[in-house]
C-alpha cells in the first residue's frame, strides 16, 4: 500500500520503475558500516567485501542487467 492506502499496481510501473523498487528491497537488506578508523576504511574497501556482496546479490537473483 501507499501513503494514501491505495494499493501498488505492479503491472503498470516500467521496467524501470520495477527495477528501481528491487533495488530498494535489496538495499534494505544491505548491512551499514559504521567507519571510525583508517582499518575500518580499508576493510570496508576490501575486495573479499565486495565479492561478499556480489555473491549476496547474485543469490537473491540479481544479475544487473534489465
Amino acid at each position: 500500500m501507499s501513503s494514501n492506502n491505495r494499493v501498488n499496481d505492479n503491472s503498470k510501473l516500467t521496467e524501470r520503475q520495477k527495477l528501481e523498487n528491487e533495488i530498494r528491497e535489496l538495499s534494505k537488506k544491505a548491512p551499514v558500516f559504521e567507519i571510525k578508523s583508517k582499518e575500518d576504511f580499508e576493510k570496508f574497501f576490501d575486495e573479499e567485501f565486495d565479492d561478499d556482496i556480489l555473491k549476496d546479490l547474485s543469490d537473491q537473483g540479481y544479475t544487473g542487467k534489465n
